[in-house]
């Protein structure tokens, strides 16, 4: 594969066998449609992605936000996406899931992130446990006190692909099905740790991959961003919820 107007190869490798890609040899500095179009591509298989020896963190994940968004309005928020216990970005407030996540360092200075594919998760799921996976279905939980009641699965709005969307292990204990999904969810093979290198640049999509921090790092310490629609819908909620 190669980059629009240049001679120079585009290499993507896994970063684990469940969750993201490593792309190499793709400049984000000046985007152009074709590339722009294969990282929206990258994005639905990979779940996340990897661009090493950025020359500046920002302009390169304001480029890759533009690219993932495509022709989707976007607002983006300069904050820490994630916490130090596994999560899925943005279930914890009544909006719309974000479209990505985004962390890019100049300096590399940033504790180890694990990333989960939920995807993979349920896939394996249904090939192993396929009764717990269909007991799971219709079943809601909160992801903070204050937060909606969200399915515990999801289609994913793009992909169509069926993701698990764990919530945190204190609200699934009430449930013996909802504990098993949360188990599966965080099982080694289905997750990713990330070791910071300066000029990395990280990005992951929130509604099939649940991550986690070593430690919270600074907010001065890195580029943090949270793309979301510029106009999100407001999210529905079930006639009944489960309390945490």
């Amino acid at each position: 594969m190669q980059a629009v107007g240049t001679d120079e190869a585009i290499m993507v490798e896994p970063l684990s066998p469940a969750v993201g890609l490593e792309v190499r040899g793709a400049s984000l500095d000046a985007p152009q449609d074709e590339l722009s179009a294969m990282v929206r591509d990258l994005w639905q298989v990979g779940g996340a992605l990897l661009f090493r020896n950025s020359a500046d963190a920002a302009r390169d994940a304001a480029a890759l936000g533009r690219a993932i968004a495509g022709n989707t309005l976007i607002t983006v928020s300069a904050s820490v996406p994630g916490t130090t216990d596994w999560a899925m970005v943005g279930a914890d407030t009544s909006d719309p899931p974000p479209l990505a996540c985004i962390v890019g360092t100049d300096s590399g200075k940033l504790p180890p992130l694990w990333l989960a594919g939920m995807e993979a998760a349920a896939d394996a799921m249904r090939l192993t446990a396929s009764d717990t996976l269909a007991e799971a279905q219709g079943l809601h939980f909160a992801h903070s006190l204050d937060g909606p009641m969200l399915p515990i699965l999801q289609k994913h709005p793009v992909s169509g692909a069926t993701v698990l969307y764990p919530p945190p292990r204190r609200a699934a204990v009430v449930d013996p099905v909802a504990h098993a999904i949360v188990r599966t969810a965080e099982e080694p093979q289905f997750c990713y740790r990330h070791d910071w290198q300066a000029g990395d640049l990280l990005a992951w999509d929130p509604r099939v991959v649940r991550c986690k921090w070593a430690d919270m790092p600074d907010e001065d310490s890195a580029v943090f961003a949270i793309v979301r629609a510029a106009a999100p819908q407001p999210a529905t909620r079930p006639e009944w919820e489960m309390p945490l």
